[in-house]
């Protein structure tokens, strides 16, 4: 089957079409001016640097999951299609087929 970047395409869409700005809006709302970001998409990272919404990234934590061969490809799709950060494990961050 197609993976989520393939599939978007084939469909006319973006490779991921998510908008952070409501969410960015809602933390400044809520009185925050910084953050700590659990996430591995440097794109999530980006809008806060990037939307002109006063709020600083003073730390990115990253997810870490343990090795899971179901997941594994998903997993590689997304570092190597959406540039997420991922330390992955196994054949697919080896570039492998094993």
């Amino acid at each position: 089957g197609l993976d989520t970047v393939e599939a978007n395409h084939k469909l006319g869409f973006k490779a991921d079409m998510r908008d952070y700005m409501v969410g960015l809006q809602i933390l400044k709302d809520l009185g925050l001016t910084e953050v700590r970001l659990l996430t591995n998409n440097p794109k999530k990272t980006n809008a806060f640097v990037y939307s002109g919404v006063e709020l600083k990234v003073v730390e990115q934590i990253p997810i870490i999951a343990a090795p899971e061969k179901h997941r594994e490809q998903y997993l590689a799709t997304k570092r190597d299609k959406m540039g997420h950060l991922l330390p992955l494990d196994g054949p697919a961050a080896r570039g492998t087929s094993e």
